[in-house]
């Protein structure tokens, strides 16, 4: 990406690259006009060639200008909104920094051995934090039994903490994954489910290492759980976003993914794109996210 520039400098720079798009659509129809035109004078090697130089001028150049003005959209947006939350220089479009490993140790989700694929991805520093956020997809089976599989895609969020937090619980969402997976994926790694707090949704699942951990909380015992503060901050989250959550957290490593969610924003080669439209936060979840973590770090 080039060097970070206002909001208003990069309005007109998109606007022009529109503009250019706009004529290289006009060249596109007058290549078609002339491949009709050349239809009635019933040459057939003069509408062959044509129409081959219409439908290459299509491919390899008006379609490849329109793919790298949209993505060139996304990342602008990307970068004055959503990567000054973690102080984000840079990003991803085939994500490193995302480990794939990480995500199979979060034990979120289950997943078809090697399909983690990692996508357009940001990563960066909040309050002592290492943040890292990604667009991933992998394949789950649908069922526990057979060879049914659908692939899982959103938002990624990974989260190191400057100290451990002494916590071990995951929260997963109906629909996250298929439900028929979801009790036995846990049990494998010896989490139980457990109440939550009083008036928490009953479609955001929790399990942990202990099974009565509210009554512990409530009653000043040494709690798996963090305070009722992070459920209430879990909730808002849960209510906020149109996607299915899933939140893992193991010592000093704090996991959310959301499905359905993701950093770029959609955009259009038709429109043209303006200020408000570049400073609208196509990610506010991340906010959420790392508001979270005040929760757990006290």
């Amino acid at each position: 990406m080039a060097k970070r520039k206002t909001a208003d400098a990069y309005v007109t720079e998109l606007q022009q690259e529109n503009k250019k798009l706009h004529l290289m659509a006009y060249i596109m129809i007058a290549l078609l006009v002339l491949v009709l035109a050349a239809t009635f004078t019933k040459k057939f090697m003069l509408v062959t060639v044509l129409l081959l130089i219409a439908i290459l001028y299509q491919i390899f150049i008006l379609r490849k200008a329109q793919k790298r003005y949209l993505r060139e959209c996304e990342d602008v947006n990307l970068e004055l909104t959503v990567m000054p939350q973690i102080s984000a220089d840079h990003i991803e479009e085939k994500g490193t920094s995302l480990d794939k490993k990480e995500v199979l140790a979060a034990g979120l989700i289950p997943s078809v051995d090697k399909t983690i694929s990692v996508f357009k991805t940001i990563s960066g520093t909040k309050d002592k934090m290492q943040v890292v956020s990604g667009d991933i997809s992998l394949v789950e089976h649908k069922a526990e039994s057979g060879v049914a599989a659908e692939v899982n895609t959103g938002n990624w969020i990974h989260v190191k903490l400057p100290k451990s937090t002494g916590y071990n619980f995951r929260i997963s969402e109906d629909q996250l994954f298929p439900e028929s997976l979801r009790a036995g994926f846990y049990d494998g790694q010896k989490l139980i489910e457990t109440a939550g707090p009083d008036h928490f949704p009953d479609t955001l699942h929790i399990y942990t290492t202990s099974g009565d951990t509210m009554n512990a909380l409530n009653a000043g015992d040494t709690a798996k759980l963090p305070s009722t503060a992070f459920f209430r901050k879990v909730q808002t989250l849960n209510e906020y976003t149109p996607g299915k959550l899933g939140i893992s957290v193991r010592g000093d490593v704090m996991d959310v993914y959301i499905r359905n969610r993701f950093l770029g924003s959609a955009f259009s080669v038709r429109d043209q794109v303006d200020r408000n439209r570049l400073l609208a936060n196509p990610y506010p979840e991340l906010g959420h996210v790392l508001e979270l973590t005040e929760f757990l770090l006290g």
